[in-house]
This record gives structure tokens, sequence and C-alpha cells, in this order.
């Protein structure tokens, strides 16, 4: 006997086709909710760093060759570690706390931040953004915007580095790096649990719905089994949707002309 996936019942079938339904409308509604979010939080990075490298490519552009390697120096030391002093174990931004959930990275960070950048200081300036390599060559850190300080603080280790090259009209260049975490914008762990609970909610709904469309259907077959069994068989409760209560009158009606015709062929 082949065995098959996709049930054989009328109302397993029902529910299993509902709640695939609902399955996939769920997960397209997370899907563009994390689009959503992560375009949100990357615009907004990505504006702030390309203002930064501007800001700081114009500044060191005005100065002589040995003026700006010596301004450049102190820009490219190793940064500190971020740390939030306020930050408690536990607290959602805290590594040990589980407040949000990260998905993977649904748009393009380097081509994004490149056209940020290049649109920033316009056509003469040449731009390159590529992962930093190892071992990481010295370039000017460039400060991590506010509000991925706290988010970025408490997942260091998880961290990655982007070095963003930009060539001068004079022919010198100038190396920037920021540090972002690889997967996109997070999402609260209680927007996954409210999902939960809402598919719940409506997988009940489903079932109790499937059931009320494939009982009268199941109370119809075990009444035509009992045909001819039974001198006097019970009428079928017309009950549910317009076609089952029309099914059911049907029924009862062929069952009336049925019982007649015995009446009159036995007198």
């Amino acid at each position: 006997m082949r065995l098959s996936p996709w049930p054989q019942s009328l109302f397993g079938r029902l529910l299993a086709a509902s709640v695939a339904a609902v399955l996939l409308a769920h997960t397209a509604g997370l899907f563009l909710i994390a689009q959503e979010r992560e375009a949100f939080v990357l615009q907004r990075s990505v504006r702030e760093w390309a203002r930064r490298i501007a800001e700081t490519t114009l500044v060191l552009q005005s100065l002589a060759a040995d003026e700006r390697a010596a301004a450049v120096a102190p820009l490219s030391a190793a940064p500190e570690p971020l740390h939030m002093p306020h930050m408690s174990a536990g607290a959602p931004g805290h590594p040990g706390g589980r407040g949000f959930v990260r998905l993977p990275l649904l748009s393009d960070f380097e081509r994004t931040l490149k056209d940020q950048v290049r649109s920033a200081l316009g056509p003469a300036y040449a731009v390159e953004v590529s992962a930093t390599p190892e071992p990481a060559p010295p370039a000017i850190a460039v400060p991590v915007p506010f509000f991925e300080a706290h988010e970025l603080a408490a997942h260091q280790g998880n961290a990655r580095p982007y070095d963003v090259s930009v060539r001068l009209p004079d022919g010198a260049a100038l190396l920037f790096r920021v540090t972002r975490l690889p997967e996109g914008a997070p999402l609260p762990r209680h927007l996954f649990a409210n999902l939960v609970l809402l598919l719940l909610i409506l997988v009940t709904v489903l079932y109790v719905a499937a059931r009320n469309i494939t009982r009268p259907l199941s109370e119809l077959a075990r009444a035509a089994h009992s045909v001819g069994r039974d001198a006097r068989p019970a009428q079928l409760k017309e009950r549910g949707a317009r076609e089952l209560r029309e099914a059911a009158r049907a029924f009862n009606t062929m069952q009336d002309r049925l019982r007649r015709y015995l009446d009159s062929r036995t007198r």
C-alpha cells in the first residue's frame, strides 16, 4: 500500500491546506517586516558613516602631504573596544540577553555604503568598499552610529569590519574602516512569540471550521450505509452550510420515497 503524506480525509486536507496557507502568509509577513526594518536601520547607519567619511576626507584633503600623514597616524590607531556601562546582565542588548533575534542580512551592504559615500563626495573621488583582509592594514576608524553602538557592544565577537578606500583627486588614497554586525536588523523576540500565538489561534479556528464542514458529510455517509438495514431510519439534521442542508434534505426525501415505495410493495 502506497503511503501518501497528504491526508486522505476531506477534513485532513482542508485543515492541512489552511495551515499551509497560514504558515506561508506568516513567513511572507515576517520576511517583509525584517526587510523593512533592515532597510530603515541600514540606511540610517550607512548615511551616518558616509557623512563622517566625507567630512574627514574633505578636511584631510585640504592639508599638505606631510600634515595629512601626521593627522592620519593618530586616527589610524586601533580603537578601544566598545563599552556600555549601563548594560546589565540579562538586558535585551547584553550578550546574555535574549530580547532580540537577528535574521540573515537581506541587503547588499557593500554596494549601499559605496553608493552613499560616492554620493556624499562627488564623482571626483574613487570609492571602493570591501571586507577587511587579514592581516588588517592601518585604517581610519569610523565611529559606530549611536543607535547601533548598543547592539555592537553586546556582540563584539561577531562584528565584521569593512574597509572603505577613497582616492583623492590628487592621487592620494585614504583608508577608512567601519564595523557592523554581519546579520540584519534585530527583531524583537516577543514578535515571534506573538506570531506563534496568532498561528495557534488561527489553527484552532480553522480546525473548528473544517470540522463543522466535514461532520455533516460524515453523518451523510453513515446514513447512506444504513439504508436498507433499518425499517425506520432516523432523519438527517439539516444544518451547516446551504449546500450541506440541501444534501441532507435531498437524502431525507430519498429515504421517504424509498420507504413509501417499499410500504406499497408489501401491502
